[in-house]
């Protein structure tokens, strides 16, 4: 998927970023009076929650474009994506007036939603910092098969960089603090780690549209 794509060309990008700090800190070596190395070490976490978060943002409007995109005319959708577009449905029933009460009549009677009645704003990002559990909420919601990560490793590279990426956010600790206990490989590391969790993600999509029968 295109978004999928984008994520992992921004995460090659920034392999290339932390291999010419690398080769300037050595350079620098001992003289290095400036921290630029600590502090650039710790902005690379705020740069792998960025990607993830504007992945997450634009994933759920592409999986509704690849739906519609293969679908000749208009398809009715599972009940686990009724699910996720049907929240302007749920906001009319809770209305108190006569609207709001034939909507909950409409809703207990069944909701059959189509491909056409998916709105342009359904999104899995939720404003908050991307870890473990929003690619668990796209597996839940799409009851994609399988894990949601390829390992327990991985759901832990989440945490550190959601954890990491709020202390300098936040304030709560210093750039330089935090990137000085870290080192370039920890870095190559955790950019690896993004990468195997955005192709798992692509690859769940896909085949999760396939077994759908919405093919190209």
């Amino acid at each position: 998927m295109r978004t999928t794509i984008d994520a992992l060309r921004q995460l090659d990008d920034l392999r290339l970023r932390v291999s010419g700090a690398e080769a300037e800190a050595l350079r620098r070596g001992r003289f290095d009076t400036s921290r630029l190395a600590a502090d650039f070490k710790a902005s690379v976490y705020v740069s792998l929650a960025a990607i993830l978060e504007f992945m997450f943002r634009a994933i759920g409007p592409e999986i509704r474009l690849e739906v519609l995109s293969r679908c000749a005319t208009p398809d009715v959708l599972r009940p686990e994506l009724s699910a996720i577009v049907a929240g302007r449905a749920f906001a009319a029933a809770s209305q108190t007036h006569r609207n709001g009460l034939m909507e909950r009549v409409r809703l207990t009677q069944g909701l059959t939603l189509s491909t056409d009645d998916w709105p342009q704003d359904v999104t899995f990002n939720d404003g908050k910092t991307v870890d473990g559990r929003s690619f668990d909420a796209i597996w839940a919601t799409l009851r994609i098969p399988g894990h949601s990560l390829p390992s327990p490793l991985h759901r832990t590279a989440l945490a550190e960089i959601k954890e990491l990426r709020n202390q300098v956010a936040h304030g709560e600790q210093e750039a330089v603090v935090i990137g000085g206990r870290k080192t370039f490989q920890d870095l190559f590391t955790r950019i690896r780690h993004v990468e195997e969790c955005v192709e798992s993600l692509d690859l769940g999509l896909e085949q999760w549209l396939i077994d759908r029968g919405w093919t190209v």
